[in-house]
């Protein structure tokens, strides 16, 4: 599971795995050995969880929450990523998909000011 996000959080950010690990000033025999299982270090995992500003217990798996709700840069993160893989779809079906999720977001707003009356 750990290294499972941790290479999502590599695509999130725009680095290799290797690329992330030298960042915090970890060798990438290091980086191979958590893709092999062995057990990552505590200061080794804090010091991701700063890199990527989500919490350690994200990384590990132990929550879906990568940080408090108030960190809107993960949300920011996940539009970079969302915008990239739309930019592979044809130009035809991009229209569809950029109305359907506008539509979405219409529905859900709507949705939040009925719940609030």
């Amino acid at each position: 599971m750990f290294y499972d996000r941790f290479c999502h959080l590599c695509t999130l950010k725009g680095v290799s795995p290797s690329r992330a690990g030298l960042d915090i000033g970890v060798s990438k025999t290091s980086v191979n050995g958590w893709k092999n299982g062995r057990t990552i270090s505590s200061d080794n995992l804090q010091a991701l969880a700063e890199y990527f500003e989500v919490s350690v217990d994200y990384l590990l798996g132990n929550t879906d929450i990568k940080t408090p709700p108030d960190n809107k840069e993960a949300i920011d993160d996940e539009l970079i990523v969302l915008a990239r893989r739309v930019g592979e779809v044809p130009e035809e079906d991009r229209k569809r998909i950029y109305k359907t999720f506008e539509s979405t977001i219409d529905l859900y707003l709507e949705a939040i000011k009925k719940d609030k009356k």
